[in-house]
């Protein structure tokens, strides 16, 4: 009876043994998984986590020819993706004709169409594609009245020895033009 119960026991403990092996086996190897993962993803970070350009578009004067090839090339650049920015401002005031229709295309279904073609081929090739509005940036553009737009500049500087400020972040403007 005795060396059942023996035997039990050194079985017991066995088992024991062998799964808290296994255990720290497999946590190693998980660690050593995670490790491998991470130095992959940072040698090839998703989509998500790489950076995005602005793309300028001269007003609606693009083709979707021309969206698909520079998407590859940004792609193939190592990009996550593009914000979508039209602008007018810079570009020859006289174009001939057919150039300022295509450019004066801006917000037209056709344009809409481009980028919506943008989108698709961006999401087919696994980029993110953002669009934003008005090349007036905060500060205004031709279409914004002089008493809208922005008139305060102020800047701030703070000299320090060490890691540590030895005082708070000035608030408001330093000067105001």
């Amino acid at each position: 009876m005795r060396s059942n119960y023996c035997s039990v026991l050194v079985l017991l403990a066995c088992t024991l043994f062998l799964t808290l092996f296994s255990s720290a086996q497999r946590s190693s190897s998980k660690r050593e998984d995670s490790r491998d993962q991470l130095q992959t993803s940072f040698e090839n970070p998703p989509a998500s986590a790489r950076p995005m350009v602005r793309w300028w578009w001269p007003g609606g004067d693009v083709t979707d020819e021309e969206i698909a090839r520079e998407l590859r090339i940004i792609k193939d650049a190592g990009l996550g993706g593009v914000e979508i920015q039209s602008f007018k401002d810079g570009l020859n005031p006289n174009p001939p004709g057919e150039v300022a229709r295509r450019v004066d295309s801006f917000l037209t279904p056709a344009w809409f169409n481009h980028v919506k073609y943008a989108i698709e081929e961006g999401g087919r090739l696994g980029l993110d594609v953002d669009l934003t509005f008005g090349s007036g940036w905060p500060f205004g553009g031709p279409y914004i009245p002089l008493e809208l737009a922005s008139k305060r500049l102020s800047f701030h500087q703070i000299s320090y020895r060490a890691v540590h400020l030895r005082r708070p972040f000035p608030r408001g403007p330093v000067e105001d033009w």
